[in-house]
């Protein structure tokens, strides 16, 4: 393909659009960055940065779900959408992955009432078709890497074990 720019002027078909993507993520996506390899080999000092930018990425996701959910017509595909708003948000409204993200920003040193307030937000995009996998490399790493005897406390991500 001949560059993003070429194939949206020309119009894509939902493959199209998803290989473009996928492309695009694959040659510049963060997990290709210095950062993402020294995070995962165990060589940062502070985390706090990073913690704080996945908790405001991951905070607004049940709400652009909830928009999309507001506008689809198929009781199938808001159902799928339901799921999702339910995985970042939990069953009761605080269990889910914001929460869990919320606590490890906590348990890096951050005040919860300042990152919850989006006083401290910092910019984040991210695909949902790269990013599981990025996160699914990333998550066992810190575990690894920054245990309780660098910077990530015991619990820190898993909020129901703190």
């Amino acid at each position: 393909m001949s560059g993003f720019h070429d194939a949206a002027r020309s119009g894509l078909s939902a493959t199209g659009l998803e290989a473009v993507l996928r492309q695009v993520g694959a040659e510049r996506c963060h997990n290709r960055h210095l950062f993402h390899h020294r995070m995962t080999a165990g060589s940062l000092s502070k985390m706090q940065a990073w913690a704080l930018n996945r908790y405001c990425y991951q905070a607004v996701i049940p709400r652009k779900d909830a928009t999309i959910l507001a506008r689809a017509k198929d009781p199938t595909f808001r159902a799928a959408w339901r799921k999702r708003i339910e995985d970042h948000d939990g069953e009761d409204g605080r269990s889910g992955g914001v929460a869990r993200w919320l606590h490890l920003a906590a348990s890096l040193g951050l005040d919860a009432d300042a990152v919850e307030s989006g006083r401290l937000a910092v910019a984040s995009s991210l695909t949902e078709l790269i990013s599981p996998a990025i996160i699914g490399e990333r998550v066992p790493a810190l575990q690894h890497a920054y245990g309780e005897e660098k910077n990530i406390p015991p619990g820190a991500f898993r909020p129901q074990e703190a």
